[in-house]
């Protein structure tokens, strides 16, 4: 009898353990995309399939999945969306892309939002990525708690998950040792919470190759504040009872009877019903004034202004990302005629996350535009970061030589260690030897084509010498250019080359430009009054003088 009661309840704690630990609820088909329909998606975002390459079709499901609800009190189920390459088998490296403010409850990724295309594009690039809607959003219920750091960041956190869960599902290969996370605006200071939040609490399950926040208010109750708070023209003042209304919800002090102790008439009957999810930004920034601080009660914005006590105050503070010191590459990207997030959200943030020892943080500044001017640069550099760093899972963890007895004695040998991640390999040799091993060779260039478990093909070439011992010790330069072809510039990012030179040249060989970057990590190359042609660019390492060359047509 105690042995069945044993067996009953070992069977309850695996179906409970089981049940708690599965994260995707539900799935269902949202398209299927060739690689044809995914460069005329890139034409409507003003790009050109030759500037920014697809490589293959994708396929997209709205997935809902459990994650902590807003106050961390108990579970809810969040909506989102997942995309995974096509005819992709090299394992996928993952990435996480966060929306930007949306006052309308469908208007995110799983209701196929506009903000989808980039998963759509990330994912024809090779890169399997989770969208999450965010709670209050798509199928969640209730208030939207907005630029709330925490439920971001476990909303793209679970998202992530159910990614995971379903590519099991459905038999698709992920890289899990790569995990990119980006977001634009709102998303920007959702990828940064997310990115903190991973540290903080999930480092041994996940590892974050690059996190990459656009144009978000990171200093939330620094300069974010300071630039709303100014008592001067504001252009989207509606993010301010956004933000107030969400918070409240949350944390459920910033008023105490009545959201009339904060802000008055009309607009604390006006407003309140405005954020019902039908209604776009466009028409709540219209029922504000132009300055938020005149939609607040004067006591209560004394009361902001002077006591650092103040709830909302106190919330703001809650959700500024400037107390941790990432350990990942971050790179900020920025504008300073930003008119919504103030530019030195991202200059505060560089400063800070560096003077506490973060190791490889960079505020980007793309220029004079505004924020929806800014989106398009921060895309392209986004994409050159993520494709510079990006690597499908690496089947060959070692390449060694066995030196001949003799010269010309025809008994050396090339032996290939494989990676486990690839799973049953194949090799076939160029000799038709197959192996991992090949035996019995003099000196000379041998290919080996490798083919994973998963499908993955790659060919490598040995050009084999008895007294090569390792032959894979040569490292690659990750760069990336873009746009090119170009007309006027084109930009070069090199995010692991601290101290880089960079010449151009002439098709006839003539140096037209030189310079130096020094802790940049990206440098912008001007071809405006350059003739038409085919220019090289050298790129060199200073430190290790490693170099490349590459190519960019100037039209």
């Amino acid at each position: 009898m105690k042995i069945k009661s044993y067996l009953l309840f070992l069977l309850f704690f695996i179906s409970f353990f089981n049940l708690q630990s599965q994260t995707l609820v539900n799935y269902s088909l949202l398209g299927d995309y060739s690689k044809d329909d995914l460069e005329d998606i890139l034409i409507q975002f003003g790009l050109s399939p030759v500037v920014v390459p697809v490589f293959n079709g994708c396929t997209a499901y709205k997935v809902t999945y459990n994650t902590p609800n807003a106050t961390g009190t108990g579970m809810t189920v969040a909506s989102g969306a997942v995309v995974f390459p096509k005819d992709y088998f090299c394992g996928a490296s993952m990435a996480c892309y966060d929306h930007g403010t949306t006052s309308l409850r469908y208007s995110v990724p799983s209701y196929e939002s506009q903000e989808i295309n980039l998963g759509l594009l990330w994912a024809g690039r090779g890169y399997a990525t989770a969208l999450p809607d965010y709670l209050g959003m798509g199928d969640n219920p209730g208030v939207h708690p907005y630029v709330h750091a925490k439920s971001q960041a476990t909303a793209s956190i679970d998202n992530i998950r159910a990614m995971k869960e379903l590519a099991i599902e459905l038999g698709i290969h992920l890289n899990e040792e790569q995990l990119h996370i980006f977001g634009y605006s709102q998303g920007g200071h959702a990828a940064m919470a997310t990115c903190k939040e991973i540290q903080e609490n999930h480092s041994e399950e996940f590892t974050v190759t690059m996190c990459a926040p656009m144009s978000g208010p990171y200093d939330l109750d620094g300069a974010q504040t300071d630039y709303v708070n100014s008592g001067q023209p504001y252009a989207t003042p509606g993010y301010l009872p956004y933000i107030f209304l969400g918070y409240h919800d949350v944390y459920g002090n910033l008023y105490q009877n009545d959201i009339s102790e904060a802000l008055v008439p009309p607009y604390d009957t006006s407003l309140p019903p405005l954020f019902d999810g039908t209604n776009n930004m466009g028409v709540i920034n219209a029922a504000c004034p132009s300055v938020p601080t005149d939609m607040v009660q004067p006591d209560y914005q004394s009361d902001f202004d002077t006591n650092p006590n103040n709830p909302f105050r106190m919330a703001l503070a809650d959700n500024s990302l400037m107390n941790w010191v990432p350990q990942m590459p971050v790179r900020m990207m920025y504008c300073t005629l930003d008119e919504q997030v103030y530019y030195m959200n991202a200059v505060n943030a560089e400063q800070a996350y560096r003077a506490n020892g973060a190791p490889d943080v960079l505020a980007l500044n793309f220029g004079e535009y505004d924020h929806g001017g800014c989106f398009q640069f921060c895309m392209l550099y986004g994409i050159a970061t993520m494709d510079s760093l990006k690597q499908d899972i690496q089947f060959i963890t070692s390449v060694m030589s066995v030196e001949e007895s003799s010269p010309g004695a025809g008994d050396g040998a090339i032996i290939i260690q494989g990676n486990p991640a690839g799973g049953n390999m194949t090799y076939v040799w160029s000799t038709e030897d197959t192996g991992n091993e090949l035996t019995g060779i003099s000196a000379g260039s041998y290919t080996v084509t490798i083919t994973s478990e998963f499908g993955c093909q790659i060919i490598k070439q040995y050009d084999y010498d008895q007294t090569i011992t390792n032959l894979d010790n040569i490292e690659e330069i990750q760069f990336e250019v873009f746009p090119n072809p170009t007309q006027d510039y084109s930009v070069l990012s090199f995010p692991y080359i601290k101290n880089a030179s960079i010449q151009v040249f002439d098709a006839q060989g003539k140096l037209v430009y030189n310079t130096i970057e020094n802790g940049t990590y990206i440098s912008r190359i001007p071809f405006k009054n350059q003739a038409p042609g085919v220019y090289m660019v050298h790129l060199k390492d200073l430190d290790t003088q490693q170099q490349t060359i590459t190519k960019i047509l100037k039209q």
